[in-house]
């Protein structure tokens, strides 16, 4: 498992498992990220009940950026 966060003292975590992806434009080679406060991510999040990770991910993409992915 890795961990991209530091555990917050007092809060209880569920262990899940999730699908990220890391997307470049091609046009000039940049990474998208999402950003809460100053806390940086790559874009996805947890899988759902009787979802595929590709599935996952399609949603987690669009639920956080507005914009669908191809060519996964």
């Amino acid at each position: 498992m890795v961990r991209i966060a530091n555990k917050v003292e007092g809060v209880q975590y569920t262990k899940r498992f999730a699908s990220y992806a890391i997307v470049e434009r091609k046009e000039d080679k940049k990474i998208a990220i999402a950003t809460e406060g100053k806390t940086y991510f790559f874009l996805g999040g947890g899988i759902e009940d009787n979802e595929t990770e590709i599935e996952a991910l399609k949603r987690e993409v669009i639920e956080e950026s507005g914009y669908g992915i191809k060519n996964i």
